[in-house]
């Protein structure tokens, strides 16, 4: 007859968690990792991530029964994984048997999708490897895991939704005052001026850009302008060799070149997916003419 130990919880501490306990208690040293994620770049996101970092390597690094594997770090929203680099990188080390345990600070930093979030801790599950958040100590082995675990990242997701409708909001309502910072984003054949924020003529640009315009008043369609160029040498924008068709047709298009400017031409469709697609009246547009000097 086998006997098994069982724990009381309230005998339960910081080394001696329920997630430990679901974990294979073999004699071996567990191959742990942590991860950690900002949503952006900013100064002081930058800095809680250095943080977080510094933390985990130190936390994992003392524990005797514990195998350091590494931080992986992102800089990104926690929408969508596939934007997350570290992220993808640390679930294949996963699948590779290189990692028993992954620490966290919250649900949030895994995911905000209650989809992906859910299908990435059942993969985790099905491979035997534990994941500890401090935020929300309870083990992904435990049979009302999936439960809570779905309200959480529902909870996060619906708060990404909110965030973005705010946004949305705040940016419609500063095109409808024309204050808004992207009336004046420069587009190739223009610098913004950083005294006064207005967009000026970048000369060795706007060259091309009318010589684009002279083309097409001959008649000669985008293809055929994306070969003279290149024939003539003309480095196309961010300094390529290569001028695409498209490109041409961008410029041929674009109201900025005329001195006008229009906001809204596109929006994004899903806050989770980011997909950008083409505003075919679904959205307000707000135009400015005589925003700056045209170039044609």
């Amino acid at each position: 007859m086998k006997v098994q130990e069982i724990l009381p919880e309230a005998w339960l501490t910081d080394e001696v968690s329920r997630h430990e306990l679901s974990i294979d208690k073999s004699n071996r040293r567990l191959n742990v990792a942590a991860y950690a994620r900002v949503s952006s770049k900013k100064d002081e996101q930058y800095g809680s991530l250095i943080a977080q970092k510094e933390y985990y390597r130190d936390y994992i690094k003392k524990n005797p029964n514990w195998n350091y594997v590494g931080i992986y770090a992102d800089e990104a929203s926690g929408l969508r994984t596939d934007k997350r680099p570290e992220f993808l990188a640390m679930l294949d080390d996963c699948r590779k048997g290189r990692i028993d345990l992954i620490l966290c600070k919250s649900p949030s930093r895994f995911s905000r999708n209650t989809v992906d979030g859910l299908s990435i801790l059942r993969e985790l599950k099905d491979l035997g490897i534990e994941v500890r958040f401090e935020c929300y100590p309870v083990s992904i082995f435990d049979p009302k895991a999936e439960m809570y675990y779905s309200v959480f990242f529902s909870l996060f997701q619906d708060e990404s939704r909110q965030r973005s409708e705010n946004i949305k909001w705040g940016m419609e309502r500063a095109a409808e005052s024309g204050k808004s910072g992207r009336y004046n984003r420069p587009c190739y054949g223009y610098r913004k001026d950083e005294a006064t924020g207005k967009l000026v003529i970048y000369e060795p640009e706007a060259r091309v850009v009318r010589r684009i315009f002279e083309l097409n008043q001959q008649g000669k369609g985008s293809t055929r302008i994306a070969h003279i160029l290149e024939q003539e040498a003309i480095p196309a924008p961010k300094g390529k060799a290569k001028w695409h068709p498209a490109t041409i047709v961008g410029i041929l298009n674009n109201e900025k070149y005329h001195g006008d400017v229009v906001i809204g031409k596109s929006y994004t469709k899903d806050y989770i997916n980011k997909k950008v697609v083409k505003n075919r009246g679904e959205r307000r547009m707000y135009k400015i003419e005589g925003n700056h000097e045209g170039i044609v």
